[in-house]
């Protein structure tokens, strides 16, 4: 089987990367495209096939992955187009759904919104169908990703709040992080030890959220009276949980927005 990557910003070599994870597929049956070779030269350091010619990719694989920017997919996929009929498409496009990309070409179209730890195989990306997709496409998929992390179905309606929550979510997770890692050099830790500290404080946290709501969890750990109350009511002063809302529901809308921007 031969994987196209048409894009080698940071999700396409992300998932390129995922892929290799996996094993099953050889890094010279991977083509990744892009016009950027500087951005080439570091997918070659992956040892798969590298182009500047989007034309290339879609010719010579039998699954096209689609890593470009909102903005530029009408322009690839009229570029690609005749090329397309008939081949699986995976988009990762943020915004753009699969009936916009089915009628600027003939391909069956899967639409994923996958995230950066795709490169350490812990991606979680959300996925779902468009119109022209087969009875094997989906496992298809599932197969080829299957190093990269876990994944899950959604309708597509939900998938700009997918954006938001896969797509983003590290992003967001990691300057909370960032913040508890300062809060640990200033009260005494090497910034190194402090780092490793709250990555697995943080991993303790994701495991033991799979065990039960939060905010029964939550009060288990808060002693009335101790460290951990009081730290919280710091937290609900500042308006800490909404303030991630907020900042969840506008990536969310901003994905929105894009599909207008195509």
């Amino acid at each position: 089987m031969k994987i196209g990557i048409i894009g080698a910003g940071n999700m396409g070599l992300a998932l390129a990367k995922g892929i290799l994870l996996s094993g099953k597929i050889a890094p010279e049956n991977i083509l990744i495209s892009d016009k950027d070779e500087e951005k080439l030269e570091l997918a070659k350091n992956l040892g798969v096939s590298t182009t500047t010619e989007n034309k290339k990719v879609t010719e010579e694989s039998d699954i096209v992955f689609l890593a470009v920017k909102p903005a530029v997919v009408r322009s690839v996929l009229t570029e690609i187009s005749e090329k397309l009929n008939g081949k699986l498409l995976i988009s990762i496009a943020a915004g753009i759904d699969t009936k916009t990309i089915e009628r600027l070409c003939g391909a069956r179209v899967i639409r994923v919104m996958p995230n950066i730890c795709a490169e350490i195989g812990e991606m979680t990306a959300c996925y779902s169908l468009g119109s022209r997709t087969r009875a094997d496409d989906e496992r298809i998929l599932k197969e080829v990703l299957a190093g990269a992390g876990k994944m899950f179905k959604i309708d597509e309606e939900l998938m700009d709040a997918a954006t938001a929550i896969c797509g983003s979510g590290p992003a967001f997770f990691l300057e909370l992080m960032r913040a508890a890692e300062d809060a640990a050099v200033e009260l005494g830790f090497e910034r190194e030890t402090a780092r490793q500290i709250i990555s697995q404080v943080a991993r303790g946290a994701a495991e033991l959220l799979k065990t039960g709501e939060p905010d029964k969890l939550i009060t288990r750990i808060c002693t009335r009276g101790g460290t951990t109350e009081r730290g919280m009511k710091v937290l609900e002063e500042g308006k800490v949980g909404e303030i991630f809302r907020r900042a969840f529901r506008a990536a969310a809308e901003r994905s929105r927005e894009l599909k207008k921007e195509i």
